[in-house]
């Protein structure tokens, strides 16, 4: 069974108490709760998934991180659910593909990025 690593971000150290001790669960839970799903299949060394992944951590938003070079499975799953589309990263939010950096970038450029962040999955 492959490992996929899941990106919080700085959400933990959003949410830490005045004193910079612990983490305010109720807080923190509520953010989670609140957040869109954000799936990115990526490859390694590839710059277009450092810099897709930069723009996300830079939001502070938690991402589920899928590489799928070498999986061929997930490399098809990645194909079908985009459409067709092979190239690196391919991005989802809330189950809805965006494209890639350079999409995920435009959104940003034009703000709307934060629209479709701040939609909870449901």
């Amino acid at each position: 069974m492959k490992t996929q690593e899941i990106r919080v971000g700085n959400v933990f150290n959003a949410h830490r108490d005045n004193k910079g001790k612990g983490v305010k669960i109720d807080n923190l839970i509520n953010t989670l709760s609140f957040m869109a799903k954000v799936e990115i299949y990526t490859k390694q060394f590839c710059p277009y998934c450092t810099a897709a992944k930069a723009l996300l951590d830079s939001k502070n938003i938690t991402y589920e991180e899928i590489d799928a070079e070498f999986d061929e499975e997930r490399k098809a799953e990645m194909i079908q659910r985009s459409g067709g589309r092979r190239t690196f990263p391919e991005i989802f939010i809330n189950g809805k593909h965006v494209g890639g950096f350079d999409d995920l970038n435009a959104l940003e450029q034009t703000g709307k990025l934060d629209e479709l962040l701040q939609q909870p999955d449901v």
